[in-house]
């Protein structure tokens, strides 16, 4: 990806900050803070190659985040 990222510095930019946006994510129920490493994870496998198919990491990451929010009535 350092090509790309040499010819797109301002994408570069943009994934290096991630982990500060990290802080600013909010989810309900006992689970927020898992709920916000699953997506941090999912991010990260697409952006080091280790998925390639973000339709499937897109149901893997719903998947995941529907379990861990609790349901309320």
């Amino acid at each position: 990806m350092k090509d790309f990222y040499q010819q797109n510095p301002n994408k570069e930019t943009a994934v290096r900050q991630l982990p500060l946006l990290r802080e600013w994510i909010a989810y309900p129920g006992d689970n927020g803070l898992a709920v916000t490493q699953v997506i941090y994870d999912g991010l990260e496998a697409l952006l080091v190659g280790e998925s390639d198919d973000v339709e499937d990491l897109q149901q893997e990451l719903l998947d995941e985040v529907n379990g861990l929010l609790t349901v309320r009535n």
